[in-house]
């Protein structure tokens, strides 16, 4: 989705793989504390492939396994606020191969779980189908609230820009990166939480 206002604000929303590929390799693994997850989130799938590993080299791929993925936010955070464009291999990994892929320990388990989160992530009632639903989902809220409130403080909202990247399980429902890039579980739609909006909106002034 991407909604923009012609005078002040645009908001992009993406479902993106990278991410998605970095949380289905960590909850199959087991690699992800589900024990810091809030609200009605919950990982999936389930860590099926866990018994693969030897208990000794868990910890260190549970540790890979952070690195990485603060990583790729981390990335992707400072590409929103610069506006350069996104791909895979600068997300920290190179499919199907992951060649150069830094993580060592953890390069065999991507390797593994690349083919059957791509046959999931395209299926017909797969992940990719699922979070586009959210993209577009309420997004006529969106005006409603910036409406109210402009309305509320008798002026234009300031001028901002908003990434949301959308992933389906694995991270605590909002995961704010910076000022202008943002990582939701869509549980709840973002765009229905209106006292979210109104909060924000009030930072950005």
């Amino acid at each position: 989705m991407h909604k923009k206002d012609a005078e002040s604000w645009k908001i992009t929303v993406s479902s993106d793989l990278s991410l998605n590929f970095a949380i289905y390799t960590g909850c199959i693994y087991g690699l992800i504390d589900d024990g810091s997850l809030s609200g009605e989130n919950k990982l999936w799938p389930p860590k099926t492939w866990s018994n693969k590993l030897f208990e000794s080299s868990i910890i260190i791929l549970k540790e890979q396994w952070s690195q990485w993925f603060n990583n790729i936010i981390r990335d992707r955070g400072e590409k929103v606020i610069s506006k350069q464009r996104f791909d895979l291999k600068n997300d920290m990994f190179n499919p199907p191969d992951f060649s150069g892929f830094s993580f060592l320990e953890l390069k065999d388990c991507c390797k593994n779980a690349w083919k059957p989160f791509i046959e999931w992530w395209y299926m017909v009632g797969g992940g990719n189908n699922a979070l586009s639903h959210f993209e577009t989902f309420g997004n006529e809220k969106l005006y409603e609230y910036i409406n109210d409130y402009e309305n509320t403080v008798q002026r234009k909202v300031k001028p901002f820009n908003l990434y949301i990247d959308t992933v389906y399980a694995g991270v605590n429902e909002i995961i704010e990166v910076n000022s202008e890039y943002m990582i939701i579980v869509p549980v709840k739609p973002l765009n229905f939480n209106k006292e979210w909006w109104m909060k924000r909106l009030a930072l950005i002034g």
